[in-house]
C-alpha cells in the first residue's frame, strides 16, 4: 500500500507543477517552450495515477499482476475504467499526450504558431482543458483507493 500512496503523491506533485504552469507562468511568460513541460508533467502525472490504480487492484487481487507498462495500461483500459466509472476521456487524453511527447523528442525544432494552429502541436487552450480532466481524474483515483483503504 505505501507503492500506491507514494505514486498519489508523485501524480499530485506532477499535477501541482502543471497546474502552476498552465495557469500562472504561461500566462506571464507566454514561452511556447513551456508547452512542453506542461504536457510532459501532465502525462506523468497521469501515468502515476493510472500505475497507483492499477497497483491498488492487483494489490487487492481484482486483476492479474503485471510488470511491463504496456500491460498495465491495457489492465487499466479494460478493468479499471469500467470498474470504478472513471472516464474514458482520460484514455485519449493520454495518447494525446504521449504521441506529443514523444514527436517533440524526434523532432525538436522550435514550437511555432503555425504548426500549433495545424494540430501538431498541442495549444495552450488543449493543455489547459487536459489540466481540468486530469484534475477530475486524480480526485476520482484517490476516492476509489480513499473508499476502499480508508
Amino acid at each position: 500500500m505505501e507503492k500506491v500512496r507514494y505514486l498519489i503523491n508523485e501524480a499530485k506533485k506532477n499535477l501541482k507543477t502543471a497546474d502552476h504552469l498552465v495557469y500562472m507562468t504561461y500566462p506571464l511568460i507566454k514561452d511556447p517552450k513551456l508547452i512542453t513541460s506542461i504536457a510532459g508533467n501532465l502525462q506523468r502525472s497521469l501515468m502515476y495515477a493510472m500505475d497507483a490504480l492499477v497497483r491498488y487492484e492487483q494489490l487487492y487481487r481484482h486483476i492479474p499482476m503485471a510488470t511491463h507498462p504496456d500491460t498495465r495500461f491495457e489492465l487499466f483500459k479494460e478493468k479499471c475504467i469500467p470498474a470504478h466509472k472513471l472516464d474514458k476521456d482520460i484514455i485519449t487524453v493520454m495518447h494525446i499526450l504521449t504521441k506529443a511527447l514523444e514527436e517533440k523528442q524526434i523532432n525538436e525544432s522550435v514550437v511555432r504558431r503555425d504548426l500549433i494552429s495545424s494540430g501538431k502541436v498541442l495549444s495552450y487552450d488543449q493543455l489547459k482543458n487536459m489540466t481540468n480532466k486530469s484534475k477530475a481524474f486524480l480526485l476520482q483515483v484517490q476516492g476509489v483507493i480513499t473508499k476502499n483503504d480508508g
